[in-house]
C-alpha cells in the first residue's frame, strides 16, 4: 500500500511576487504529490516572468521563437523595408548587413523571401518609368538602392530562388528595357544595378506572348542582344547576368532560328580574334553563354548548330590559363554532347531494387507494386547480379542505336580534363563524362569505364587520381559501374584510400582520399549490400 511519491512542478500564472525576496530567487514551486487531493501551490518565475504549464505554456516560448521563423531580426527588417524610401542609403546597409549574416544558412530567409521582394518592389516600380537621367544614374536613389537590396538576396540566396518571385507580368517588360538601356553603362557604381535589371528581365522575356505583338518601339530584342554584347566584355557582375538573359532569350521558339544563329556567328568571330589577345572577361562571358544556351534551349534548334560550335570552339580554350574559362568550355563540352545524344536513358545501367512501404498490408500488392519493386522480390541471386540486365535486349539496343562521332572527341577532352590542374575543372569533367554515359550504348558505356580507371594508375599524379575517383563516384551512383566491375573499382579505391605522396617538405593526397570515400558512399548508396 505504500508507493514513493512522484514529485513534478507545476507552475502557476500571477502578475506579481509577494516579496522581493522571491524576485531574488526566482523560483517557487507548485509540488503536486502523487495524491491529487493535497495540491501545494508554489510559482516558477524565470528571468522576471512567471510561466503556467497549465494554460498552454508553450505559447510563452512561441511569443519569443516564431516556429514558423528562425530570423530573429525580421520583425525590425520588415520595418525597415515598409519604410524604405525615408532614408534608402542607411536602410539599405542595414538590411544588407542583417541578410548577410544568413550566408550560411540562406534557406532560413525562405519563409520572409517572397514578402522582403514585394515590399522592395513597392518603390521600385513606381520609379521604373522615370526618365529623369539625374534620378535614374544616382546610386542613392530609393530605385537604385532597391536594386542594391535585391542583388544581396540573390547573392546570399542565389538568383534562381530570388528571380522567382520577381514580378513577370508583361506589363513590366518595356519598362525594366528601358530603365536598363537609360543607365549610364560607363558609371561602374551602378553595376548592381545592371546585374538586377539583367536577371529580372530573364524571366520577363518568358512571357506565353509573341514579343514582337508587345514590342513598342520595334526593337526590342536588338537592344537586348547589343546590351548583352556590351556586358559580356565586362569584368562586373551584369556579365553573368547578360549570360542568363540571352539563354532565356533563346529558349523562346520564335527566336531559336533567327536571332541565336546570329549569336553563335559573333561569338565563334570574337573566340577567334581574342586568341592572342587572350581578353580573359571575354573570353569567359562567351563560354559561360555558350553553356547557358545550350543547357536551356531546345534541343532540335541547338542539333543544327551544335557541330559549328564544337568544331570552332573546341580548340581555342585548352591553353588558356584561366581557370574559370577551362570550366564553363567544359560545361559546353557536356552540354554539346548531350545535345548529339537522344535524351534516352541507358536500359543497361544497374537499378538498386526498392521496396514499397507497407506492401504487407495492402489488400492488392499487385496494384501498389512498381516494377523496380517487383525486382527487389526477387532472390539476391537474381536481383544482385548482373542477371537483373537483360543483355539480350541490351545487345538488340546497341545495334539500333547510333552514336555520333562528336561523342567520341567530347569523350576525350572531358577524360583529358580530368587530369587538370584545378578541381572545378575535374568536377565539371567528371560530371559531364557520368551524364553523357547515361545515354550511351552498353559496349561504349564500358569503354568509357576502362578509360577512367587507367587514371589511377601509379604513374599518374595526384590530381589525375583525384579527378578518376570523381568519375568513378559519379559513374556509380548513376548505375553506369555494373557489379562485374565493383572487384576491380574497389582494388584501385582501396589504394586511393591511402594515397600519400611526399612532394618536398609536405604531402599531397588529402584531396584523393576525400574522393575516395566519395566513391564508397556512391557504391552504398547505388547497389545492394550483397554485393
Amino acid at each position: 500500500e505504500f508507493c514513493t511519491p512522484f514529485f513534478f512542478v507545476q507552475p502557476t500564472m500571477s502578475t506579481s511576487l509577494d516579496s522581493e525576496e522571491s524576485k531574488v530567487s526566482g523560483i517557487e514551486h507548485e509540488v503536486s504529490m502523487g495524491n491529487d487531493d493535497v495540491p501545494v501551490k508554489q510559482q516558477v518565475i524565470k528571468g522576471g516572468g512567471v510561466y503556467n504549464l497549465d494554460q498552454e505554456w508553450t505559447q510563452d516560448i512561441d511569443d519569443v521563437y516564431n516556429p514558423q521563423s528562425f530570423v530573429k531580426e525580421y520583425p525590425r527588417l520588415k520595418k525597415l523595408l515598409e519604410t524604405f524610401d525615408m532614408d534608402p542609403v542607411q536602410h539599405t546597409i542595414e538590411i544588407n548587413a542583417m541578410v548577410n549574416k544568413y550566408q550560411e544558412n540562406p534557406e532560413l530567409l525562405d519563409p520572409h523571401l517572397q514578402e522582403m521582394v514585394n515590399l522592395i518592389m513597392e518603390f521600385i516600380k513606381p520609379n521604373l518609368s522615370s526618365r529623369d537621367t539625374s534620378l535614374i544614374n544616382d546610386a542613392k536613389s530609393v530605385i537604385n538602392c532597391g536594386f542594391e537590396v535585391i542583388y544581396t538576396l540573390s547573392i546570399v540566396r542565389g538568383y534562381k530562388t530570388v528571380v522567382r518571385y520577381l514580378p513577370h507580368e508583361v506589363v513590366d517588360l518595356e519598362p525594366t528595357l528601358q530603365y536598363l538601356l537609360a543607365i549610364d553603362q560607363q558609371q561602374v557604381s551602378l553595376w548592381y544595378a545592371r546585374y538586377v535589371l539583367c536577371i529580372w528581365l530573364s524571366i520577363i522575356v518568358r512571357v506565353p506572348f509573341n514579343l514582337n505583338s508587345i514590342d513598342s518601339f520595334g526593337d526590342m530584342v536588338e537592344n537586348i542582344m547589343q546590351i548583352v554584347k556590351t556586358y559580356l566584355a565586362r569584368s562586373e557582375k551584369s556579365r553573368q547576368g547578360a549570360a542568363v538573359l540571352i539563354s532565356r532569350l533563346f529558349s523562346r521558339p520564335d527566336f531559336e532560328q533567327t536571332h541565336m544563329v546570329q549569336f553563335f556567328d559573333w561569338c565563334l568571330e570574337q573566340l577567334e580574334k581574342l586568341k592572342e589577345e587572350q581578353n580573359i572577361f571575354l573570353f569567359t562571358g562567351i563560354f559561360r553563354t555558350l553553356a547557358e544556351i545550350f543547357k536551356h534551349s531546345h534541343r532540335d534548334a541547338l542539333l543544327v548548330n551544335a557541330p559549328s560550335v564544337l568544331e570552332r570552339s573546341g580548340k581555342l580554350w585548352s591553353s588558356n590559363k584561366s581557370r574559370v574559362v577551362r570550366k564553363y568550355a567544359t560545361k559546353l563540352m557536356q552540354r554539346i554532347g548531350l545535345v548529339f545524344l537522344k535524351p534516352v536513358l541507358a536500359s543497361w545501367r544497374y537499378q538498386k531494387g526498392r521496396h514499397v512501404l507497407m506492401q504487407s498490408a495492402s489488400p492488392s500488392p499487385s496494384k501498389l507494386t512498381s516494377p523496380t519493386s517487383k525486382a527487389s522480390s526477387m532472390p539476391a541471386t537474381q536481383n544482385d547480379s548482373d542477371q537483373k540486365i537483360d543483355t539480350s535486349t541490351t545487345a538488340a539496343n546497341d545495334e539500333n542505336f547510333e552514336v555520333p562521332t562528336q561523342i567520341e572527341y567530347i569523350l576525350d577532352i572531358l577524360l583529358n580534363c580530368l587530369r587538370d590542374k584545378e578541381t572545378v575543372v575535374r568536377w565539371s569533367a567528371a560530371k559531364g563524362i557520368g551524364r553523357i554515359t547515361m545515354r550511351l550504348p552498353r559496349t561504349l558505356g564500358d569503354e568509357v569505364v576502362t578509360n577512367v580507371m587507367e587514371l589511377l594508375s601509379p604513374t599518374e599524379n595526384h590530381q589525375t587520381w583525384h579527378g578518376g575517383c570523381l568519375c568513378l563516384a559519379e559513374l556509380s551512383r548513376r548505375g553506369l559501374l555494373l557489379p562485374s566491375r565493383i572487384g576491380a573499382v574497389i582494388e584501385r579505391i582501396s589504394k586511393a584510400m591511402v594515397y600519400d605522396v611526399f612532394q618536398g617538405q609536405s604531402s599531397v593526397g588529402d584531396q584523393v582520399r576525400d574522393a575516395a570515400c566519395y566513391v564508397a558512399w556512391a557504391f552504398a548508396r547505388a547497389y545492394e549490400p550483397q554485393l
